[in-house]
């Protein structure tokens, strides 16, 4: 189909929307888009998925769309972006909505040894994200990219 309203809508299954990086990031607003269109049945998978919405829509897309965020622990491109994170004081709370970036869904972690982890919780991944940066000390700017790869999910994907 050429647009979202080119669909037959009439068709009973559902949709799976999927991405990885910046795909990632295109599929949350697509599925979204479908969501509130028509309000058929979306499953969205991401892998590697950066921050892709604001707060409010953060929480509407939780309420309306299952998402499995699929993370590797040393991936750099799913902590980004970082907008607003530091200077958060200085914006008006208007602001705050349209500028703050979140992610939203259930995640599958995978940590430092490729260990699967569901929902895990965040001083878990904290810790395991510092490991995996001690692991890579000397690999300066290659480590968290190299880890952000397609092949290095499906590889982890695989194994468990």
């Amino acid at each position: 189909p050429e647009s979202v309203r080119d669909l037959d809508w009439r068709d009973p299954r559902r949709i799976l929307v999927t991405g990885h990086s910046k795909g990632g990031g295109e599929a949350v607003q697509c599925a979204g888009r479908l969501q509130y269109i028509n309000g058929r049945e979306i499953t969205l998978t991401t892998f590697g998925c950066p921050r892709a919405t604001d707060r409010k829509a953060a929480r509407w897309l939780h309420e309306h769309i299952p998402h499995r965020r699929i993370v590797h622990c040393a991936d750099v491109v799913t902590r980004h972006p970082r907008i607003g994170a530091k200077l958060q004081w200085s914006i008006p709370p208007s602001i705050k909505l349209q500028c703050c970036y979140r992610h939203f869904g259930s995640l599958i972690y995978y940590d430092v040894n490729g260990r699967r982890y569901e929902q895990p919780p965040g001083i878990f991944t904290w810790a395991d994200r510092l490991k995996a940066r001690w692991r890579h000390l000397g690999k300066f700017g290659t480590a968290g990219i190299e880890h952000h790869s397609m092949p290095t999910y499906l590889e982890l994907v695989k194994s468990t």
